[in-house]
Formats: structure tokens, sequence, C-alpha cells
């Protein structure tokens, strides 16, 4: 198999997990949240999406120190693999809502800085495999949401379980030693001090994106098919930055978004169709940041990942107050 073969190979499997995972832990929290009162789900998925955003940094770290990333892989099926377990065997206990939020939390976030490294590895920073990447986790939430059901959580994990072991088998003969090897021949292109001053700036650009992306889906009057319409949306507009940067080149499509955004944003009132054109145009600057953070952080993909998913949270506090 070609490298290239190879990298297409791989994203394309961790693209599709990725959209299980985020399907199973959303399936799995509105499934206990049948038999929650509100309050006790509320705090439930507020918890969960603090570990699964914020811990990524840390779980960064790990996967950027961790020789067999694998590990991080079937760490992660483990963890969704228990929370399964607690959602469908003791859902009336009184600590499982905040103890399976802490599990999926967990296992959600080791899932993403873990994909996040391996697709900026195995592409070598492709920006459009970045994007693909990243683009079903939207999809995967509309769905967990829309049609929750232990029939749906039981066939996610099954087919998680089932991805994470064609991707290993797949990887067998990677030597991943060679790749730390590789990283350490090729010095840090810029200092300290850029580097920080960088990704400061895109985490800034990821607060601003969360901010706007939830000011234009507030906007929207939500029945069952505008949430998977808008799932849909976000997941073609991150593919679709990766695709047209490449086109057109980073710069211009920063440009061009930030032109369309401009436009979009005082009339996302106006009607539907502004507001998810807004949605898709702010989606499409997903793959751009990972792919800049990628190249100011070289060799640290893991950190660079967990960093902008923790700057997500901030955009959305703002915009919900």
């Amino acid at each position: 198999m070609s490298n290239k073969e190879h990298s297409t190979h791989c994203t394309i499997i961790a693209s599709a997990t990725h959209l299980l995972v985020d399907c199973l832990c959303v399936c799995s929290l509105y499934i206990l949240a049948a038999t929650r009162n509100y309050s006790d789900i509320i705090s439930a998925i507020l918890l969960y999406n603090i570990i699964a955003f914020c811990t990524q940094p840390f779980t960064g770290m790990i996967a950027d120190k961790v020789a067999k990333k694998e590990h991080l892989l079937h760490t992660s099926v483990a963890l969704l693999a228990i929370a399964v377990i607690m959602t469908d065997f003791c859902p009336a206990h009184p600590a499982t809502p905040l103890t399976a939020a802490i599990v999926l939390g967990a296992g959600n976030s080791l899932f993403h800085v873990w994909g996040g490294k391996e697709t900026a590895q195995t592409s070598n920073n492709d920006i459009v495999s970045l994007g693909i990447f990243v683009a079903p986790g939207a999809m995967g939430l509309s769905i967990g949401y829309l049609f929750h059901s232990q029939q749906l959580l039981y066939a996610s994990l099954a087919a998680i379980m089932l991805l994470s072991a064609a991707y290993t088998y797949i990887n067998k003969g990677c030597n991943n030693t060679d790749k730390q090897t590789a990283r350490k021949e090729q010095p840090t292109e810029y200092s300290l001090y850029f580097t920080m001053a960088a990704i400061a700036t895109i985490s800034a650009i990821v607060v601003l994106r969360s901010f706007a992306g939830e000011k234009f889906s507030s906007a929207i009057t939500k029945g069952n098919d505008i949430i998977l319409l808008i799932g849909i949306i976000s997941t073609a507009g991150k593919m679709a930055g990766g695709a047209i940067a490449r086109y057109i080149g980073v710069k211009s499509t920063i440009a061009l978004l930030l032109i369309a955004t401009a436009a979009c944003y005082p009339l996302r009132h106006t009607g539907t169709f502004t507001a998810l054109t807004g949605i898709f145009i702010i989606n499409c600057t997903m793959p751009i940041t990972l792919y800049l953070a990628n190249k100011v952080m070289k060799g640290r993909e893991g950190l660079a990942f967990g960093i902008l998913a923790a700057a997500l949270m901030p955009g959305y506090i703002i915009a919900a107050l």
C-alpha cells in the first residue's frame, strides 16, 4: 500500500469513528435523561462538555509523548464501553449520570486528540484530510440527539470497536519510533515567543468562531429537521473549508470567509437560509485553524488540537449568556 493510500484509508476510518464516538456520547446522555430529572441531566451534560473539551490540552500532551498511539484509541474505546454498560444496566442509580458524563468525557477527549494527531501525522498535515477528520462530529451529535435509543447506542459501540480494530490492523507495519525520529531531525521552525503568540491568535479566532456559530444557530427555530440540517451543513462546511483552502490558498480562503461572515452575521435573524449559510461559512474555518496550529507546533499536534478544542468553550459560554 502506498503512503497516499495508507493516509486516505486512515483518514476515512478515523473520520467515520469520529461520527460514531460523538453519536454514542450524546445518545448515552439522552437515554439517561429519560430516567432523571432536568437538573440532574443538565449537570451531567455540562460536566461532559467541560471534560470532553477542556481536558484536551492535557490529553493532547499525553498523545504527543506516547509512542504507541493505538493505546490512546483502545483506552478511549474501553471508556466508552464502560459508559454504555452504565447507561444500560444502572440508569436509575443516583451516581450514574455524573459518573457516565465523566467517563464519556474522558473517552471523547482521548479519542479526539488521538484522531487529530494521527490524521496530522499520516497525512503530513494535509488540510483536506484534517477537514475530513473533524467534519463528521457535528453529524454524530445530531444523529445521537435525534435517534437516541439502546439499539443506536450498542450499534455505535460495535461499529467503533470494528473500526478501531481496522485502524490498528492497517497500521501494524507503521513504525511510530521512525515518525518520532523524523520529527526530531527537523528542528522547530519558529521561536517560542512566535509560537505562543501564533497559538494565542489562532485560539482567539476559534473563540470567535464558536461565539458566532452559536449566535447563528440560536437565530434559528429548531425542529428535528433543522437539527439534522445543521449537522449536515456543519459537516459540509468543515470538509469544504479544507478543499477551498487547498484550491485558492489559505490566506485567500481566510479573507473570503471573513468577508462572508461579516456580511451574514448582521442578517442572521432575517431568515433560516442566512443563518444556515453563516453556520456553513463558520465551519469552513475549522480545518484552517487546525492546519495553522499544527504548522507552528510541529511535533506537538496533540497539544495543538487540544488547545483549539478547549478554546471552543469560552465562545459558546459567552454566546449563551
